[in-house]
C-alpha cells in the first residue's frame, strides 16, 4: 500500500476538524474530570464518549471482515484511581484519542481516502 504524503492540506483538515469541536472536546474532558469512576464502573464517562461519537456519525462496531485501505486506531483510556480520581490525567488521554480519531476522520472524508478510523476505549486498563 503507498504512502500518504502529510501535505499541509490534511493537515489543514485535521486542525479545522479538531478545532471545530475544541469547545466540545474540552467539556467532555472536563466532565469526565469531574466524574471520576473506576475500573470497571466507567458507565458515565462511557456514554459520553459514545454519544459524541455517533453523533460525529462515528459508527459502533464490535466485529468487522476485510475492507478497501487503512485501519488507522486511536485508544482512549477514561477509568479514574482510588481517591486521587482524574490526577493521572486519563480524561486528558480520552479526549486526546477522540479528538485524533475525528480529525482523521475530516481528512479520510474531506479527500476520499480510503479506510476506517478505530477508537478503542479501554475502561480498568489498569
Amino acid at each position: 500500500m503507498g504512502g500518504i504524503s502529510l501535505s499541509s492540506e490534511y493537515a489543514d483538515t485535521a486542525i479545522k476538524a479538531i478545532d471545530e469541536k475544541s469547545e466540545e472536546l474540552r467539556s467532555i474532558s472536563l466532565q469526565i474530570h469531574d466524574n471520576p469512576e473506576l475500573g470497571e464502573e466507567e458507565e458515565f464517562a462511557h456514554n459520553l464518549l459514545v454519544t459524541f461519537l455517533e453523533d460525529q456519525a462515528f459508527v459502533a462496531e464490535f466485529s468487522s471482515k476485510g475492507g478497501k485501505g487503512r485501519v488507522v486506531s486511536f485508544n482512549s483510556e477514561y477509568d479514574a484511581l482510588p481517591e486521587i480520581g482524574h490526577a493521572c490525567g486519563h480524561n486528558l488521554i480520552a479526549i486526546s484519542g477522540v479528538a485524533g480519531a475525528l480529525a482523521l476522520k475530516a481528512v479520510f472524508e474531506k479527500h476520499e481516502i480510503p479506510g476506517k478510523v478505530k477508537l478503542f476505549g479501554t475502561p480498568a486498563e489498569g
